[in-house]
């Protein structure tokens, strides 16, 4: 495979262009001597490029988008398709895609996006420079150090080529691996490097071994386990709905693991096993986060032996973030692409220790574990909204089939009961069930036992305390809601899930957050 390293360009005022690959492994290709006069190069879509003066650059979505700004003019272009770049011997450019089209002499940038190629695998500069430059790029590759380029149009159309050859998903496909105990300390950071990915477009699988679902499966029901079963639950759920909802987040199947025979393997030789398997198998870079130190230490051993494994080691006492997550996975992308992904944000989580909120001996230094209480209940509050929210939804999947299978089985009916017919209170947006509001999943219950309805209605609204603060009519944080109206809500829960208690996990969810209610209140709570 050939890669771009560097071609000087002689043409009055210069040019060069830079492209690396693997550093450790970069190759020159290309002609043997100064050129002039004008070229072409076509880069292929789904990138994005970014011109600037003196290093400032716009940029925007799109399959390739050009934007560049001047001290009076800023521009901005995207399109779909390839981006046709045609630059002078004396160092003027065009850049035409569709129907538009820039000229300028200003300093550009090229780079795949995230979800092509990972972050420190391909990347493309041409400069404009002011003076002679030496000629420094000659044919070198590994089956011919003495190859005869052809002209820089073609030569450079076939590498360029040849890179869009390589698939560009699977190119920059990275597996994250997680260990129990980063879903159970730290689940908030990757739902927020979901969210992120997804917006960014990077492709990214989540991978959860199959022992850690068997961990979180055990300490869900593990007496000896009550302060882990909340997050436990939450770890699950938020599992069992993304796995669902998209193919970012897989769950480790039979056949893939390294070892034929797992019985006397330890869960941290399983789970370590699992990232060893898509770290080799793919041969992608692969990172397992855990905050374990003795898998720390196993899995550094092994990462020893592979260039594409890494292991990330989280603090529980420390702060952390999507952000920083992502410049675990990608240390040499530029900081500005950093920007995009979610800054740290406290969490509420079993290692949370409690302070008066105007405790005088809080420390800006405090670690991330400190919480006031008033901070602990709007947290808390967030975790319960979204968790709560979750098992309505899997609740009305679950009555939307069984009602399907009704219909299916009462059409030909005349006499079919209003039940059957309750698809009709689909929303009519057409959203998938995990997309609806609170009201709409609560609605649709109302309307399949009619009796919901008069529990429901008094104050508190269950529909507005469910949803996220200041996201609806009333809604709002943890703090702003009174002991007496955080129970009255629950309660309304509790009666959701005793009249379909084998149809969802409602009951067992209040249950474990029971003792989470008297941490943030500082008294006994009995949902």
């Amino acid at each position: 495979m050939w890669r771009i390293t560097q071609i000087t360009v002689d043409g009055g005022n210069h040019s060069s262009i830079i492209c690396g690959g693997d550093p450790s492994n970069e190759q020159i290709v290309g002609p043997t001597g100064p050129i002039g006069g004008n070229w072409v190069l076509v880069i292929p879509g789904r990138g994005y490029l970014k011109m600037s003066d003196k290093g400032n650059s716009v940029q925007g979505p799109g399959d390739w988008s050009v934007a560049f700004t001047s001290s009076s003019t800023n521009w901005f272009y995207k399109g779909e398709g390839d981006c046709r770049i045609s630059i002078k011997g004396d160092g003027q450019f065009t850049v035409s895609g569709g129907s538009n089209t820039i000229n300028g002499q200003l300093s550009f940038e090229y780079k795949l996006p995230l979800a092509h190629f990972p972050l420190s695998s391909f990347y493309l500069q041409i400069n404009r420079t002011a003076s002679m430059a030496a000629n420094r790029f000659n044919a070198n590759t590994p089956n011919d150090t003495n190859a005869t380029p052809g002209p820089l149009e073609e030569k450079f159309g076939t590498i360029v080529n040849d890179v869009e050859m390589q698939g560009p998903l699977d190119e920059s496909e990275v597996f994250l691996v997680l260990d129990t105990n980063v879903l159970l300390n730290s689940l908030n950071i990757f739902a927020d490097f979901l969210k992120d990915i997804e917006k960014l477009k990077i492709s990214v699988i989540i991978v959860i071994p199959r022992a850690v679902l068997n961990e979180l499966d055990y300490q869900k029901s593990d007496p000896n386990k009550r302060d882990l079963q909340w997050f436990s639950r939450r770890a699950s759920s938020w599992i069992f709905e993304e796995m669902r909802r998209t193919k970012h987040v897989k769950g480790q199947a039979l056949s893939e693991t390294t070892s034929a025979d797992q019985r006397y393997l330890s869960n941290d030789e399983k789970i370590l096993q699992c990232a060893v398997y898509f770290c080799d198998k793919h041969r992608r870079r692969t990172v397992l986060c855990t905050g374990d130190t003795i898998l720390c230490a196993r899995g550094e051993t092994e990462a020893q032996l592979r260039d594409n494994l890494s292991i990330m080691k989280f603090d529980p006492q420390a702060a952390s973030s999507s952000r920083r997550l992502a410049a675990f996975i990608w240390p040499t992308a530029l900081p500005e692409e950093f920007k995009q992904f979610s800054p740290h944000d406290k969490n509420y989580k079993q290692s949370s220790v409690m302070k008066e909120d105007n405790s005088m001996d809080m420390d800006v230094d405090d670690d991330d574990s400190t919480l006031t209480f008033v901070d602990a209940r709007n947290l808390l509050h967030l975790q319960v909204a979204k968790h709560f929210k979750s098992l309505l939804a899997e609740l009305v999947l679950h009555l939307e089939r069984k009602k399907r299978a009704a219909s299916d089985g009462a059409s030909q009916s005349v006499h079919a009961s209003r039940s059957i017919h309750a698809r009709s209170l689909r929303p009519a947006h057409g959203k998938k069930v995990s997309e609806w509001t609170v009201g709409e999943l609560l609605s649709y219950l109302e309307f399949t036992d009619l009796s919901l309805e008069a529990i429901l209605q008094p104050l508190p609204r269950l529909e507005t305390f469910l949803t996220e603060p200041y996201q609806g009519r009333g809604a709002r944080r943890g703090q702003e809601w009174s002991p007496a109206d955080w129970l009255k809500a629950l309660r309304k829960l509790k009666e959701i899930g005793q009249r379909w208690e084998k149809e969802c996990s409602i009951l067992g969810s209040l249950k474990d957050l029971e003792p989470h209610l008297k941490v943030v209140f500082g008294q006994a709570m009995q949902i």
